[in-house]
């Protein structure tokens, strides 16, 4: 049953075994130590493969808690297995461990940048970088390359963020910024906003606002650029040299 990694089965025989020997008083008996040992394996190898097939069904959260229940078994049991590096062994776990946290929080940032949550997703990647710092392979290349990955995300989240914040400013002040530029224009007359982001100029971010002014039956299209300074977190009128 052990070889054919039928671990349910293995591991009742080898209970039933070991029941059998403290029936006979066989204390002492090498088999005890034997049947102890093989009790762990089995244990230990089940829930791997309980993980495994976790991973496979992107459970992410079933992989993380059974590779943390076969390192507890690893550890509770270090002195009985005299064939298993344990400790080479809790790496390969952890490091599974890690890269399926790493993957289901990948999956919740995609999800996040799709709606356009970007605050979200930037506290998600925020939450990757953190589990990977705080790892025993922060240091690894492996690991090295996914957080300059997230950094590259985190740049890119945190502008589409600061778009968004400054496009709905742009558009909750309106009024008041085409009346400080169009002093003949009148409040009730404008309408319909619309602000588009055009490009960057520098560290500097250029806004389109245009609006519909209504008066006298003939609707008019006001429009005028606006440049966005995140530094000094004030706005300018801008105009083409």
């Amino acid at each position: 049953s052990f070889d054919a990694g039928n671990w349910d089965a293995a591991l009742s025989n080898y209970q039933n075994a070991l029941d059998l020997v403290e029936k006979l008083g066989l204390s002492q008996s090498d088999a005890i130590s034997s049947l102890q040992e093989n009790i762990a394996k089995t244990k230990i190898y089940m829930t791997i493969e309980k993980g495994k097939k976790a991973f496979a069904a992107s459970e992410w959260d079933e992989v993380i808690s059974q590779y943390e229940k076969a390192i507890i078994l690893l550890e509770e049991n270090s002195k009985l297995l005299s064939r298993i590096d344990t400790k080479e062994n809790r790496i390969k776990l952890s490091r599974i461990m890690l890269h399926a946290e790493i993957i289901k929080d990948k999956q919740d940032v995609a999800k996040y940048l799709k709606s356009e949550d970007f605050a979200l997703a930037i506290d998600k990647l925020g939450d990757i970088k953190e589990s990977i710092s705080a790892s025993q392979f922060s240091e690894h290349p492996e690991f090295t390359a996914i957080l300059e990955e997230v950094a590259i995300q985190v740049k890119e989240a945190e502008k589409q963020l600061l778009l968004i914040e400054q496009s709905s400013y742009l558009t909750d002040n309106y009024e008041e910024l085409f009346l400080k530029h169009y002093p003949a224009a009148t409040r009730s007359a404008l309408s319909a906003p619309s602000i588009v982001f055009l490009r960057n100029i520098g560290d500097k971010l250029l806004f389109r606002m245009q609006c519909t002014e209504t008066a006298g039956g003939r609707p008019l299209r006001l429009q005028m650029d606006y440049l966005y300074a995140p530094s000094s977190k004030k706005w300018s009128f801008y105009t083409e040299q």
